[in-house]
């Protein structure tokens, strides 16, 4: 077997694992931002806290970094 089929077979297998995760489960979720210097600027970072998993991660630190997740939770249901 090629060391290409295996990344691609790796690469296949991270993706399914953790491709975005379900929200309908999501009881509590915790908000963080971190700045990663002038060229990059910040990210936004929702984390499952029940479980620890991070479940969103988007460009910016306003209110509107969040809006794809916001809707996402919505067409979830779940009950945060």
């Amino acid at each position: 077997v090629s060391w290409d089929t295996v990344k691609d077979i790796q690469a296949r297998y991270l993706r399914w694992r953790f491709d975005k995760p379900k929200l309908s489960k999501l009881k509590r979720i915790a908000i963080d931002e971190i700045y990663l210097g002038s060229r990059s600027g910040y990210l936004t970072i929702v984390m499952d806290l029940d479980s620890g998993a991070v479940v969103e991660v988007a460009e910016g630190k306003h209110a509107q970094a969040l809006t794809s997740f916001w809707k996402r939770l919505r067409c979830s249901r779940a009950k945060v």
